[in-house]
């Protein structure tokens, strides 16, 4: 699944990058998450309003400044902080709009069937995605609304900045952990549809395409010393004698 989701972001290998992370709701070293982990799967709605990308062919060049701050010799602390300050990948491609993601992730503890697995994750996104349940949903905010207060309120958690931002919602039954992620128009926990029409004025990023920044450094003393370095990071060999600190992303 992570290979998936990295050929998405036009990256390679198998170690989960930061928007895997995000959908799953994982927050550890990759290998640990994996060992904790029987399976995944997830359903998604995406609009995208435009797209601003590198063109195709084109010759990428990094400033000059960070071709010179490449160390040149094995030293762990200046390796970490080059990487701290210019991270691991330069962003070639953003994607602007909306998307709406149901994910299922089963636990190793879990006794499920794919099958059934399966099944939860139609349930839920039958129950996110279905337009009876927008209906439903709208019905009852407007409800709300109807008993609330007419007093203008300072923006805080309750307003349209604050709701754009919502954090994923999860919920955890049999070892069968359920997520709800939401990106782009404004999420007041509304029903699909309802939310699906807010996307075109409030857009966020939905998708992202790299390059590694080592690519872009070919020719550089000290690029192979940088390239091992951020293999350790992105695996998360935390080892002090090697690459220290290290941290997961």
């Amino acid at each position: 699944m992570a290979e998936h989701v990295n050929q998405s972001l036009s990256l390679t290998g198998k170690i989960p990058s930061g928007p895997f992370n995000a959908m799953f709701d994982y927050r550890g070293c990759w290998h640990r998450d994996a060992a904790a982990t029987r399976s995944l799967c997830f359903d998604a709605r995406l609009v995208e309003l435009y797209a601003v990308e590198a063109p195709r062919g084109a010759r990428l060049a990094l400033r000059g400044h960070v071709a010179r701050d490449v160390p040149t010799s094995w030293d762990p602390p200046a390796l970490a902080a080059f990487i701290d300050t210019h991270g691991t990948h330069v962003v070639v491609g953003v994607r602007m709009g909306g998307k709406d993601v149901v994910c299922v992730k089963q636990l190793r503890g879990s006794a499920l069937e794919p099958r059934d697995v399966q099944a939860r994750l139609k349930k839920l996104a039958d129950a996110t995605f279905s337009q009876s349940q927008s209906q439903d949903r709208r019905q009852s905010s407007a409800g709300a609304k109807g008993r609330g207060s007419s007093s203008r309120r300072p923006p805080g958690p309750g307003s349209a900045a604050w709701r754009a931002f919502r954090s994923p919602v999860i919920h955890n039954k049999d070892d069968v952990v359920g997520i709800h992620v939401r990106r782009g128009g404004v999420d007041d926990g509304q029903g699909h549809d309802e939310w699906l029409a807010t996307v075109a004025a409030s857009p966020d990023v939905i998708s992202m395409a790299f390059v590694p920044i080592t690519s872009l450094l070919t020719g550089v003393p000290g690029r192979g010393f940088l390239n091992h370095a951020v293999n350790l990071y992105l695996r998360c060999t935390i080892i002090s004698s090697q690459l220290n600190p290290c941290l997961c992303v």
